[in-house]
């Protein structure tokens, strides 16, 4: 069952280009990308990565396609660089990025570059999950240009919900920090 935030992420998807999920650990984006997935055709191309070998995976077992990392979807070779690039680009009619928060300015040209013309692009992240350890911003400074729909999800649907983890660490996001001092 999607709910009609979920719904809304994928028709905002649907009519734009470039788009920005965000939300916290376990609100549903990858499963909501997964959804608008299973609605496209068998001649509708396209690749999903992130900044992590862990997020690419996860990204597989989201959608049951292909995820990779960043690295490994431009095809780096050290000492060359990436082999897709701006005179080379993906065969792609969509890239979706996972754990955008994470990703550097210099990373994320790499990316862009490699993106056709006319292609989508999906970005999943945490605003506030770890930053790029690299030069920029990424997410933040996209989703503050106002250029690029931003489309937010707050409501816990993974089964972290009951482990605690999740909703503890939206709470301290929210300076709501409630521990017990011994």
């Amino acid at each position: 069952q999607y709910t009609e935030t979920q719904k809304y992420g994928v028709k905002v998807i649907a009519d734009n280009n470039v788009v920005i999920i965000r939300g916290y650990g376990g609100t549903g984006k990858s499963s909501t990308v997964a959804g608008l997935l299973s609605c496209l055709g068998e001649d509708y191309y396209f690749h999903q990565c992130a900044l992590s070998g862990k997020a690419s995976v996860n990204l597989t077992d989201i959608t049951g396609q292909d995820g990779k990392t960043i690295h490994r979807l431009l095809k780096y070779k050290p000492g060359e660089g990436f082999t897709i690039n701006e005179k080379n680009r993906l065969r792609t009619n969509m890239v979706i990025l996972d754990e955008g928060s994470m990703v550097d300015i210099e990373l994320a040209s790499h990316l862009f570059e490699a993106i056709p013309t006319g292609a989508k692009l999906v970005i999943l992240g945490d605003t506030n999950q770890l930053e790029a350890i690299g030069a920029g911003n990424l997410l933040l400074d996209m989703i503050d240009s106002g250029f690029i729909p931003v489309v937010t999800f707050n409501e816990i649907h993974r089964q972290g919900a009951k482990s605690g983890i999740i909703p503890f660490s939206i709470e301290i996001a929210n300076g709501r920090c409630k521990y017990k001092q011994t």
